[in-house]
């Protein structure tokens, strides 16, 4: 099993690293302002611009289904880093504060559960499959980009952020399949 963390700890030290010889001002700058994509702050101003849509709209399952997804992003992640206790890395500079525990990424798992919330809901009210991709397409984009910085700015591993991902995904599929089923 050590062998196993071993690999894994190698893995991400290896990315870290690379990473950290193509930092550049410019580069630094864009990461900085993408990784704000996928906090807590800028996630709830806009859950609250979906919310208010929603609620303009009637769209009571819309809701439920945003509270539940925003509810999970803020709880989940807590709980596995208790659970995982993992540090966060020092073997190269961190470019922005980050405190707390790094696995798995909570920027990675708010930005997937919640993007990939927003996406579903406009989705919903699109006719054509056409526009529904676009919208999916754009979340990941964004989830993507948000993760990335995360391990370019040197506070999370890239399996903190594989992790992240995985699991806000997961929980966002899981609520808009659990929403639809009861007939939202």
């Amino acid at each position: 099993m050590q062998e196993m963390w071993d690999l894994i700890q190698n893995f991400d030290d290896g990315i870290l690293l690379r990473l950290s010889q193509i930092r550049i001002e410019p580069i630094t700058q864009v990461m900085t302002d993408i990784t704000a994509l996928g906090s807590f702050s800028v996630l709830i101003l806009m859950a609250i611009v979906v919310a208010i849509t929603l609620y303009l709209h009637r769209d009571r399952a819309g809701l439920v289904q945003l509270a539940l997804a925003g509810s999970g992003a803020a709880l989940w992640p807590s709980l596995l880093k208790a659970l995982f206790l993992r540090e966060r890395p020092t073997i190269v500079e961190q470019l922005v504060d980050a405190s707390g525990l790094s696995f798995p990424s909570g920027h990675s798992f708010g930005s997937a559960a919640m993007y990939l919330t927003f996406a579903f809901l406009a989705g919903r009210a699109l006719k054509r499959a056409e526009q529904r991709k676009f919208f999916v397409i754009l979340a990941l984009i964004v989830i993507v980009l948000v993760g990335f910085s995360r391990t370019y700015l040197g506070v999370h591993y890239a399996t903190d952020v594989l992790a992240g991902f995985a699991c806000g995904a997961t929980w966002a599929i899981l609520i808009d399949r659990w929403t639809r089923r009861l007939g939202a």
